[in-house]
């Protein structure tokens, strides 16, 4: 308080301007939003187990049918924000496939990828897993 005291007409005016500066922008990380990915389970019985994209490993993952988990990416998006190539690993306990898709993000804004698919006779082989 002793300098503000010690400053006289435009002075003081110059100094709440600069100080008034210098808070804005040293808390304007505070109002980065960063991009999520919400992943969605709707398969018929198979856990979700990893996620990955670029810059991205999201591992050891139990997302089981009618759950969800949302991911928030803030260490940047290196391979951009459009045409994102997502890989999801889905399967019980002795095994685990994979499905990717290509999906936009947006700073801010919430990607919701979806695993949809149900095996025939309990094989890959015979599956429609995909994600959206």
């Amino acid at each position: 308080m002793a300098i503000i005291k010690n400053l006289r007409g435009n002075n003081r005016l110059i100094f709440f301007a600069l100080l008034t500066s210098i808070l804005l922008f040293s808390s304007c990380s505070l109002f980065v939003r960063y991009p999520e990915m919400k992943i969605v389970n709707k398969s018929d019985g198979q856990l979700i187990k990893y996620v990955t994209l670029i810059g991205y490993t999201f591992s050891h993952l139990t997302i089981s049918p009618e759950e969800s988990q949302v991911f928030i990416l803030d260490s940047g998006m290196p391979g951009g924000y459009q045409n994102i190539n997502v890989k999801v690993g889905y399967g019980n306990s002795s095994v685990t496939w994979s499905v990717n898709n290509n999906f936009n993000f947006s700073e801010g804004s919430t990607t919701k990828i979806t695993l949809y698919g149900s095996s025939a006779e309990g094989h890959p082989d015979y599956n429609n897993y995909r994600i959206e």
